[in-house]
């Protein structure tokens, strides 16, 4: 029996005070991303969706808050969260909030290495057998 494609809300850090900082971590997320989907998930990257429509819009019209009701969304869709380890992770205030809200919503979340795609499918059955 085929295994049903799992929806993954990919998250990294974004947000630095410089330019080529966030245009370098969408480029990767964006790259990451399109690698778990020929994998066969089913992907949202925030960064990838965001970052463009950023760019064409008035910054002052997406405050941080904007963006976290938009997330919220893609978060009670998804099926796991998989934190991608660039640097900054840890320090990411976005990041963070979108574990926690994993968390308090009781569904998995995994961190993972930029270079390495987790098996999913194994993750989610652990997760399910070990509420």
């Amino acid at each position: 029996m085929k295994e049903k494609a799992i929806k993954v809300y990919l998250a990294c850090p974004y947000n630095s005070p410089w330019r080529i900082v966030r245009w370098l971590r969408y480029r990767k997320i964006t790259k990451i991303a399109g690698n778990y989907m020929l994998e066969g998930y089913i992907v949202f990257s925030p960064i990838t969706h965001s970052h463009p429509i950023h760019n064409f819009q008035s910054k002052e019209l997406f405050t941080h808050t904007f963006w976290l009701n938009q997330d919220r969304r893609f978060l009670d869709w998804a099926d796991v969260l998989v934190v991608i380890k660039i640097p900054g992770w840890k320090d990411s205030v976005g990041v963070d909030w979108e574990v926690k809200y994993m968390q308090k919503a009781k569904k998995p979340y995994v961190f993972a290495h930029p270079d390495h795609i987790p098996n999913l499918h194994l993750t989610l059955k652990w997760c399910n057998a070990n509420p």
